[in-house]
């Protein structure tokens, strides 16, 4: 386990993936709820490739692959992903728990803010504001076995071209 933590908060602390061609942080090793990043902006990420071909990018911001980190008061912003999960890509056995976290301006094929996929991601007083999907789930894509839990959130002004603005759900619970 690990505290990434900033000492003045997200609008002074900015973590910029610009031009790595990489999601900006992966947890991808197990990371349990005792990994807790606090306090920071997340941006500039363009996704990870490896995971499909490298046209297909997954996890602007952050991809997650079972691990069960705890985000706190972080910005995920200006994001983007060539297939899915642009703010997060939560994959499989993942069990995140989000807390006053704002996914903002992202861009993703499906799930602009977030993507879930067999995964049971928890979001708690979180605001989705001005994400696009440009194909579903402005703001959220829940998939095949997620059971995604959202407390207190808000969805604000997110699009998707086809399906669900703020949340589309195929085959999930929650």
């Amino acid at each position: 386990s690990i505290l990434l933590k900033s000492r003045d908060g997200a609008p002074f602390t900015t973590v910029d993936a610009t031009g790595l061609a990489d999601s900006v942080i992966r947890c991808m090793t197990a990371e349990g709820p005792g990994t807790v990043i606090e306090g920071l902006t997340l941006t500039g990420g363009s996704g990870h490739t490896g995971l499909h071909t490298s046209e297909a990018t997954l996890g602007g911001g952050l991809l997650i692959l079972g691990a069960s980190p705890t985000f706190r008061d972080c910005v995920i912003t200006k994001n983007s992903a060539t297939l899915n999960g642009c703010g997060a890509y939560i994959g499989t056995a993942s069990r995140v728990r989000f807390e006053n976290c704002t996914f903002s301006k992202n861009d993703a094929g499906k799930g602009g803010g977030a993507v879930c996929s067999a995964s049971k991601p928890v979001f708690i007083g979180c605001r989705f504001e001005a994400n696009y999907a440009r194909y579903a789930g402005g703001a959220l894509h829940a998939s095949v076995g997620s059971e995604p839990i959202l407390r207190t959130c808000q969805m604000i002004a997110n699009q998707a071209a086809f399906n669900g603005g703020a949340v589309c759900s195929m085959r999930s619970g929650g």
